[in-house]
């Protein structure tokens, strides 16, 4: 976003207040909310205001942009700038500005761009937060859009090797697990956690980046600890972006840094134990979204002082709703606000499923049955008898581990042939059908 002839005063971000600082334009992720005052410095007349779309609304597919225009005192409503823009191109800042916020690099140069982690805060109200040295819980969360082999996209007989390219459908994931949100909130509900399966990296018991894995993702921290979480964008099947948003806190942005097109979160904790991941110790900015450069981190710490059950996820819509977020839960239910007396409850009012869904793939182990999911409809196909599935119970530590995880070989089962797959409702459709035929051929012969 851009302002012709004009430059933009950041002045807060996310709510939080920031060092004003002068840029020439701002990239505004999915989520983020930034304060800009536009000074009216320049020579009474009418302005654009230029909006550009990136990533999928770039040149290379839609080309989204838009204008505005802004009208000095003195200007007749309705006056547009001389100069006309109709196109993406057209509606670029301009290129020898300091761009703040830019798209997949970091750290910024001078003079050119600024990445949100370089902004300075005017609030400092617990130092401690950046400045302890070793956070009291550190999570590394990598992602990307995986290659792998998801019953919801593409089928368990379908292995996403054999899809066309450009039918593909990968899937974006948190440490290789795709997220399901539980069938009743636990804050109101706190009576319902038992029913959750809940799962984290640590506690699986099979290889998610070969199987496909499905649960509600969910870490624990104690209540006022400090919370260090190291973002990974992985950056192998495109060069994305993905904002992230934390519910129920703010935190401090203590570092960002690409390091190529692609990395691993095992290379991010070689280079910190040799102490090249710098981290901003005074005034880092507090915000609540914040993006990740692709094939690079981003680094987030805050104190959990809020208890409750906190969603963390990617901000762009079809990939929070396939799984890409987690929950952290802040201290223990006892330390959580009680819902108010006859508070309304809600729950799982999905019709019952002729079958379970269960998750499999080509491989012999799969992970993770979650009843009563919600799915748009049921697989008309049996488990093999090869497949097994892993269930969780609720122990958890403070740490996000999950204990007494248990790997459960699936009842022998064969696999429906196609005459006996249709249900009684297809048969009957069709027999229906024959019969109106009938009465037409009947109707017209009369």
């Amino acid at each position: 976003m851009s302002v012709e002839n004009h430059t933009l005063e950041i002045i807060a971000s996310d709510g939080f207040d920031v060092k004003p600082t002068t840029v020439d334009s701002v990239v505004v992720y999915a989520g983020e909310r930034w304060d800009i005052i536009i000074r009216g410095s320049q020579p009474i007349g009418s302005y654009w205001i230029k909006f550009r779309g990136l990533m999928d609304c770039d040149d290379r597919f839609t080309s989204a942009y838009q204008v505005a225009v802004l009208n000095y005192d003195g200007i007749e409503p309705g006056t547009y700038p001389e100069h006309s823009i109709k196109s993406w191109k057209e509606s670029a800042a301009p290129e020898n500005g300091l761009h703040l916020n830019p798209l997949n690099i970091a750290p910024g140069t001078a003079k050119k761009y600024m990445t949100a982690a370089e902004l300075t805060s005017l609030k400092d109200d617990d130092p401690e937060i950046i400045q302890k040295e070793k956070a009291d819980h550190q999570f590394y969360l990598a992602y990307d859009f995986n290659p792998i082999d998801n019953i919801r996209f593409h089928g368990p007989h379908i292995p996403i090797r054999t899809v066309r390219k450009g039918f593909k459908l990968y899937t974006p994931q948190l440490n290789f697990i795709s997220h399901v949100m539980p069938l009743s909130p636990p804050m109101t509900q706190p009576e319902s956690i038992h029913e959750i399966r809940k799962c984290n990296e640590s506690s699986m018991k099979v290889n998610c980046t070969v199987d496909y894995c499905e649960c509600t993702h969910w870490l624990n921290v104690k209540l006022n600890s400090i919370v260090e979480i190291i973002l990974v964008d992985r950056g192998y099947t495109f060069d994305a972006n993905h904002p992230f948003h934390l519910h129920g806190h703010a935190f401090r942005v203590v570092g960002m840094e690409r390091l190529g097109k692609s990395t691993e979160p095992w290379i991010i904790q070689e280079r910190d134990a040799k102490q090249s991941v710098l981290r901003k110790r005074v005034n880092a900015p507090i915000k609540d979204t914040v993006t990740v450069p692709d094939g690079g981190y981003t680094i987030l710490r805050f104190r959990a002082d809020n208890p409750g059950y906190w969603f963390f996820h990617c901000h762009i819509t079809f990939h929070v709703e396939v799984g890409m977020g987690l929950i952290i839960q802040v201290g223990e239910p006892e330390q959580m606000l009680k819902s108010p007396e006859h508070f309304p409850k809600c729950g799982n009012y999905i019709p019952p499923a002729r079958i379970n869904p269960i998750q499999v793939s080509e491989n012999v182990q799969t992970i993770i049955p979650y009843n009563n999911i919600s799915t748009p409809r049921q697989p008309p196909y049996s488990i093999l008898s090869s497949t097994t599935m892993t269930t969780y119970d609720n122990t958890v530590d403070v740490d996000g581990d999950l204990k007494n995880a248990t790997i459960i070989p699936l009842k022998e089962s064969a696999r429906p042939s196609r005459a006996h797959g249709r249900s009684s409702t297809c048969a009957i459709s069709s027999s229906s059908n024959f019969i109106a035929m009938i009465l037409l051929v009947v109707y017209i012969a009369l």
